[in-house]
């Protein structure tokens, strides 16, 4: 196995730096799927948050994963977009203080279900390729309103409905770090 080590060009504005590592352990035993641990780093010394759906099929367009492979074929990217159905809430922007490090976890799969739903390698990712993973993070809201948390069961009872609030502070921008590495057994 050829884990990608953590992005030495790790993307940076100034203020945010962001860097992946690809986890070489398989996760899943049945599906070729990997995880990718997305490592944010404030390096300014003023609070802000970030936004990043903690669901990933949410995640298109703000935080996606392209892998590349050569020779050039078209990139293949995770999640797959998802038209409609989220609505932000706190834990979709997550505060990072100065010098703080925070990490999520995305995934992505080397197999596409099929009619039949059996699971197919994609054409171009066989064992022993090589491959280039490219992780593009981006936001453009400066502000956010997002939903109270989502209480359930016997919480729901006992907490009072709250109120939507509005976050500012928000990181924008778009930033990209890449890694090689080759698709393991």
């Amino acid at each position: 196995m050829d884990p990608a080590p953590p992005s030495p060009d790790a993307g940076s504005d100034g203020r945010l730096r962001i860097s992946m590592e690809i986890d070489p352990r398989k996760p899943h035993p049945e599906r070729a799927t990997w995880r990718v641990r997305l490592r944010f780093e404030n390096v300014s010394d003023a609070p802000f948050r970030i936004y990043l759906p903690t669901s990933e099929p949410f995640r298109c367009g703000v935080s996606t994963l392209h892998l590349f492979v050569d020779p050039p074929e078209p990139a293949i990217f995770f999640p797959t977009p998802r038209p409609h159905g989220f609505r932000p809430t706190i834990r979709d922007v997550p505060l990072l203080a100065p010098q703080a490090v925070w990490e999520e976890t995305q995934s992505f799969s080397l197999d596409r279900v099929e009619g039949d739903g059996a699971p197919r390698r994609i054409p171009g990712l066989e064992p022993g390729r090589r491959v280039t993973v490219r992780w593009i993070y981006r936001n453009g809201f400066q502000t956010l309103t997002v939903s109270p948390a989502a209480a359930s069961g016997w919480r729901r009872w006992l907490l009072r409905p709250r109120r939507p609030r509005t976050l500012h502070h928000i990181w924008t921008g778009t930033l990209t770090v890449s890694a090689d590495w080759t698709v393991p057994d």
